[in-house]
């Protein structure tokens, strides 16, 4: 988990990849920002290695925004942008923004707390204000480009100057949502577990798992359905591409958590597409779900599985999933009741 409570990671930094291109392998602009951010911050809150800051190293071309950069972007706390003419060019990079922008400005959260916005706009290039989107906000950036537009070399002392204002400011912000998040976590879960007018059961999607694992799909079931959870209907029927994500999405939306079993084989295929059952669900609820819980066994190796497509797949999400178990922003009641499974 990040430093900043009730995250998956503190910072998410949307970039285009032209401005950290070099002329030859040394490590371009964003390379040096981002590892001077990460110890400037860390510095600031005294400990080495606690900051996660995640930014997408491949790039991407002309491919569709995924799954995998939309969970990461929801899962981050703040967000920082680049802004240059290369990121107003990228489509990939308004996608992200207008992620983020979407996800923050509907949670309880918001995109500002205490005054202070969640996105937080870098200048690298003399660009005019008033090109650019509502997104980004109507409050000042952080300028880091000389008098030319170019962006400022980072062996300056002015750069080194900017990178400690940014991470002060990063960092107050953090601590903020931290005080926030922990006292909601407290409030929550004292209410959750000690108010007799709570009767109304927490809504769970299961996804579809392969015939392997349906033994231990039914018995986290009967786990879950002897406490104070509802499993939703599960998918499919309907079978058919269109009707199937329509459910999957209003199930994901109404869902407080969606349960996501996965192993070397994968569901049945959906009809006319290459995706299997299990795999469509899971990237429409990382889209549209508040949380995920995902699993995998320990030993399960992606790059030894036959199935082309499953193997792309399960690498994708191996990426989401650092452990074998992944809980996101789950209350600590239901987490213990979750982990009564032995699939754990």
């Amino acid at each position: 988990m990040a430093y900043t409570t009730g995250y998956e990671y503190d910072i998410f930094i949307s970039y285009s990849h032209v401005d950290n291109e070099t002329p030859d392998k040394s490590e371009g602009w964003i390379d040096q920002f981002h590892k001077k951010l990460n110890v400037q911050l860390s510095q600031f809150v005294g400990k080495a290695n606690v900051v996660k800051i995640w930014r997408d190293i491949e790039l991407k071309g002309n491919e569709e925004f995924d799954s995998v950069i939309s969970h990461r972007i929801k899962t981050s706390a703040l967000f920082i942008t680049i802004l240059s003419t290369g990121y107003f060019k990228s489509k990939y990079c308004q996608d992200e923004l207008q992620c983020f922008h979407d996800f923050a400005q509907s949670s309880s959260l918001g995109l500002s707390v205490d005054k202070m916005r969640r996105i937080v706009n870098v200048k690298i290039a003399d660009i005019d204000y008033n090109t650019f989107s509502k997104n980004l906000g109507r409050t000042s950036c952080f300028k880091f480009h000389d008098e030319k537009g170019r962006p400022m070399r980072t062996k300056l002392d002015e750069f080194d100057d900017q990178i400690w204002e940014l991470a002060k400011n990063i960092h107050s912000t953090m601590e903020t949502i931290k005080a926030i998040k922990i006292s909601d976590s407290d409030n929550s879960s004292d209410n959750f577990l000690h108010s007799p007018q709570i009767s109304k059961k927490i809504p769970v999607f299961f996804a579809d798992v392969s015939d392997s694992l349906a033994g231990d799909r039914d018995r986290v079931i009967d786990d879950l359905e002897n406490s104070e959870v509802e499993i939703l209907k599960m998918l499919p029927p309907p079978y058919d591409a269109k009707p199937h994500e329509e459910d999957v999405i209003k199930s994901a939306k109404h869902a407080w958590l969606t349960i996501h079993l996965l192993d070397q084989y994968p569901t049945k295929k959906i009809e006319n597409l290459s995706e299997s059952y299990d795999q469509k669900q899971l990237e429409l609820c990382l889209e549209h779900g508040k949380s995920q819980w995902i699993w995998m066994p320990d030993e399960l190796k992606p790059e030894k599985i036959t199935n082309a497509g499953h193997k792309k797949f399960l690498t994708k999400i191996k990426q989401i999933n650092q452990s074998s178990c992944n809980l996101l922003n789950c209350n600590p009641h239901f987490m213990l009741i979750v982990q009564k499974s032995k699939v754990v």
